[in-house]
């Protein structure tokens, strides 16, 4: 004889640091999992890069690095602090925030989407970004090969990164 099926009870709801530490990548890191360092050096890095620029702004930032990590096979954190690169996540305040700060928390919720792959990158294929109106003398800086486009007060560009050349619109090529 069978025995009684009892009905699923409806899922808890889950934080959303939970789903991001167990979520995959998308786009630049597709089929690797979130580590509880990428996730916080992802909130770091959009709240120092695109602090102000809204949730799309936050999102395209961290998504230049998802296509990194995707192009290097490095860990998101690693792409993130390497030298002279996200220069926004080193920043004093960037590096003080709390994880329990409302701050945090509302980047964390902000970038959520994209980390776990419910929501498309808006940097596209993009590599590289900068801020114009932070620019010395308003200049573009040398890298700058006049493809990129605005999200917000920031542009984004596919150059090539780590070797790799520009990603195409699919996102980086991952081997076989």
């Amino acid at each position: 004889t069978d025995a009684p099926v009892t009905p699923a009870s409806p899922a808890p709801a889950v934080p959303p640091q939970a789903l991001m530490t167990a979520a995959l990548l998308q786009g630049g890191g597709k089929g690797r999992a979130i580590s509880p360092a990428d996730q916080d050096a992802a909130v770091r890095d959009a709240w120092g890069e695109a602090r102000g620029e809204g949730p799309t702004g936050e999102q395209a930032a961290v998504g230049v690095a998802m296509n990194r990590a995707g192009m290097t096979g490095q860990p998101l954190s690693q792409v993130i602090a390497a030298p002279h690169q996200f220069s926004g996540f080193n920043t004093p305040g960037a590096r003080a925030l709390d994880p329990a700060s409302p701050g945090y928390q509302r980047v964390l919720a902000d970038i959520g989407p994209v980390l776990n792959g419910q929501a498309s990158n808006p940097a596209g294929n993009a590599d590289h970004f900068y801020a114009p109106g932070g620019m010395p003398n308003g200049s573009k800086p040398s890298w700058d090969n006049g493809t990129g486009h605005m999200i917000g007060n920031q542009n984004f560009l596919s150059l090539g990164y780590g070797g790799q050349p520009p990603m195409g619109p699919g996102g980086p090529q991952q081997a076989a």
